[in-house]
């Protein structure tokens, strides 16, 4: 994955802390501008008087102790807003060290060229999906292993004795007064005792094979247009609103990776007239396919994607 393709990846959640969390002060343990991203701002309550002084310990520690959850949470969201802010040097406080494009890693060109794209954010949500996540499947990830194949320290060595945990960023954004789903999950990783932003995450996809089904109900999809610049798809569809199914999934077969649309109030695909994915610009195929509530997956379109010579 090269820097264009993360910053896109970043840059399209970082608006998020728009919609709200960045002052909440409710019981996820966001820090309400607390400089520490693992210390909540304390809150005084008025309580009755403990019988002892072990009581009053007790209390304290109960109140002021944030759990492994607030603090990874709170990491996040300290994250998010520093990008909100284009505030590189908060952004480096919360990125992990051995990031490539953590802000501390750049010369003085990279950080002046350093840019986020932003889109307006709405119904942002931010969970905690794997508090002890798997460190080979961050070993295999391919948006983390390439990047130290030739790397003076080895993954082995960054993970050695460190946490690792999966959160999931959802959102929605509107464009051209339509409104598009998005989903990104980043890896955390501990260093030096702190919860840290490591790199985004892709599950590893398993895209269906076979030709595009014939059948009239499925033909949603009447073109794909690709924008070099962002490196996203632009897949055009109709007819989506009439077809009961989970998502209907765009993959890119060079990235692995999959984007899609989906209805969390309908059995009923949300009636939408396009969606975007990544792809890769030095080549590609897109796999479009419709992903039913039994688990099977019918391919509906397949489009090849050539750069100009």
């Amino acid at each position: 994955m090269d820097r264009r393709t993360y910053l896109v990846t970043t840059g399209s959640a970082v608006s998020a802390l728009l919609a709200g969390c960045t002052n909440d002060t409710s019981d996820d343990g966001n820090p309400g501008g607390s400089s520490d991203p693992n210390t909540p701002t304390a809150t005084a309550t008025e309580t009755a008087e403990p019988s002892t002084a072990e009581e009053t310990s007790t209390e304290t520690a109960d109140e002021s102790t944030p759990t492994p959850e607030q603090k990874i949470l709170t990491t996040v969201d300290a994250y998010f807003e520093a990008a909100t802010r284009e505030d590189l040097d908060a952004l480096a406080e919360y990125m992990h060290s051995y990031h490539p494009f953590n802000p501390d890693n750049l010369d003085e060109e990279n950080r002046e060229n350093f840019e986020f794209e932003y889109s307006d954010v709405e119904n942002y949500e931010r969970e905690l999906i794997e508090e002890e996540f798997d460190t080979g499947k961050v070993r295999n990830a391919s948006s983390v292993a390439p990047w130290f194949e030739n790397s003076e320290v080895s993954l082995d060595e960054i993970l050695d004795g460190e946490q690792t945990a999966l959160v999931r960023v959802q959102f929605e954004t509107t464009d051209d007064g339509e409104t598009v789903q998005n989903t990104e999950q980043f890896i955390m990783l501990t260093e030096d005792g702190q919860w840290r932003v490591f790199f985004p995450y892709e599950e590893p996809v398993d895209i269906p094979e076979g030709e595009p089904v014939e059948t009239d109900e499925y033909q949603v999809v009447e073109d794909i247009e690709y924008n070099t610049e962002t490196e996203r798809a632009r897949v055009s569809v109709s007819g989506t609103g009439n077809i009961e199914a989970e998502k209907l999934v765009a993959y890119s077969t060079s990235l692995q990776t999959e984007n899609g649309v989906w209805s969390d109030e309908s059995r009923v695909l949300p009636d939408v007239n396009y969606f975007t994915t990544g792809f890769d610009p030095s080549g590609d195929e897109i796999v479009v396919a419709l992903r039913m509530y039994d688990g099977e997956e019918i391919v509906v379109y397949r489009d090849q994607y050539q750069p100009d010579s």
